[in-house]
């Protein structure tokens, strides 16, 4: 195919007066820097369009939060979205090898302390940590599916708290050759026979036989939950080998008198993780109420930026995210034979938002209808959720998401970008196979990825663009 070397002043002149108002003719640009292939010439004219983007803030459906590479325990206050956020996490625990109390000759029971390895704090770091502990009514079961609007069923009251704690425990290298070494969170829950709940486990782990089954019987798991006094910070807690329940106690009559027996719930089961590690999820409420996010009751709801002072609002773990419909894109699928040459995606973050709530690393995006539902598509006889596929990848594919990156470019604040040149043509020429999406979802929340954080963006609304660069052949 030979390309057009100029553009007539009669097409220019066309061009113009068939643009619309939803669109931003833009200037001619280097085919070099567009990246065009152009046999047999030296030069050609692309011309660029900036799409006007219409984004509202949603509330998706609750997540599944079973099993991801963080449980979550905390309360804080959003200024920006004016909602609360309050996770808790509900935990299996199993029975170690460990030698129990029953095997020596009268053990008596010292105290029981947790430890929680953590990695990520959303709030203040410095604020002392504060649990509430509670036995489950019934162990998580091994079939069902637990999800952040799941409620955590507790057998009464608290069984424990475990008093305010530092989070800022570090072990120094005197030597000022290595790093700190951050050291899991200690949670002291009970001294000898203070608390009738663990003086009670006690005497089950001092009764022979003692096994899975009895400490199900007994103790069926444990619930976390940020005490009353806990309101400014949100603790990402980890699977480290590290996170057990440990019982200190003494046998007078051997050499070693201080011994211990552990009770797992993180990923030192036998010595594995995945499918071997205790069953965990977490509880996220997150409260609306009296802000302007208030009006979402459900996915169909939606608050424009209008509403939200130009902003819009996307976030791990609570269900919000952003919805974006392209009008413009309709307009393009009209003109026959256009070449998509470079299509970019560009939504510019609000300047200091994030002092509270990271920024995600990364968005993504998926395929909604009108209702805010996220389309399926069929691979293998098993229905897939649509995410916009990566430039360059089969946009009917799967498991090769675009993930629009955050950069920090050389003028103006941060901004989220990626290159969609290949969903874009296969939009236009009707490629995607199922429905058309009405609208597209903006996340943090790659949902097959198994992660789960609170990292929350403020975006821009008004500067969010899909710029495409095209020609039309001859």
């Amino acid at each position: 195919m030979n390309w057009p070397t100029r553009l007539f002043a009669s097409r220019t002149s066309v061009a113009l007066l068939l643009t619309s108002a939803l669109f931003s003719l833009g200037s001619c640009e280097d085919p070099n820097e567009l990246g065009l292939d152009l046999p047999g010439t030296t030069s050609i004219s692309a011309q660029y369009e900036d799409l006007p983007v219409v984004a509202s803030t949603i509330l998706q459906d609750s997540l599944p939060t079973l099993k991801r590479d963080l449980w979550l325990v905390g309360q804080l206050r959003d200024n920006n979205t004016e909602a609360t956020t309050t996770a808790r996490s509900a935990l299996n625990l199993v029975v170690s090898e460990d030698s129990l109390p029953s095997k020596f000759t009268n053990a008596r029971f010292d105290s029981v302390v947790m430890y929680l390895g953590y990695s990520r704090v959303w709030g203040s770091a410095t604020q002392l940590a504060n649990f509430d502990v509670y036995n489950l009514a019934q162990p998580l079961n091994d079939r069902a599916l637990y999800y952040s609007s799941t409620p955590i069923q507790v057998a009464g009251s608290p069984i424990a708290n475990s008093g305010p704690v530092k989070l800022n425990r570090v072990i120094r290298n005197k030597a000022n050759t290595a790093d700190s070494i951050q050291l899991p969170l200690r949670l002291p829950l009970a001294l000898n026979n203070s608390n009738s709940f663990f003086s009670g486990l006690f005497t089950k782990l001092n009764t022979t036989g003692f096994d899975q089954a009895a400490l199900n019987s007994y103790f069926k798991g444990f619930a976390l939950a940020p005490a009353a006094s806990m309101q400014n910070a949100i603790i990402g807690f980890n699977r480290t080998a590290e996170s057990e329940l440990v019982f200190y106690y003494t046998a007078p009559n051997v050499k070693s008198k201080q011994k211990q027996y552990r009770l797992y719930f993180g990923d030192a089961v036998a010595g594995g993780s995945g499918a071997a590690s205790p069953r965990y999820y977490t509880q996220i409420d997150y409260n609306r109420a009296g802000g302007r996010l208030a009006i979402l009751a459900n996915d169909k709801d939606s608050v424009t930026a209008d509403v939200t002072d130009g902003n819009v609002y996307t976030q791990s773990g609570t269900g919000l995210a952003t919805k974006l419909t392209i009008p413009g894109l309709a307009q393009l699928r009209n003109r026959v034979g256009l070449i998509v040459n470079r299509a970019e995606l560009i939504v510019p973050v609000k300047a200091g938002t994030n002092a509270l709530f990271t920024l995600p690393n990364a968005l993504f995006l998926y395929e909604v209808n009108r209702n805010n539902r996220i389309l399926l598509r069929t691979v293998n006889a098993e229905p897939k959720e649509r995410a916009v596929q990566a430039d360059g990848q089969n946009p009917r594919g799967i498991e090769n998401e675009a993930a629009l990156l955050s950069a920090e470019p050389t003028t103006g604040n941060r901004q989220f970008s990626t290159s969609l040149t290949s969903y874009v043509q296969a939009y236009l020429n009707n490629q995607l196979d199922g429905e058309r999406p009405a609208g597209f979802l903006l996340t943090p929340s790659l949902r097959r990825a198994g992660q789960l954080s609170l990292d929350r963006a403020v975006l821009n609304a008004s500067g969010i663009r899909l710029r495409v660069y095209y020609t039309t052949p001859k």
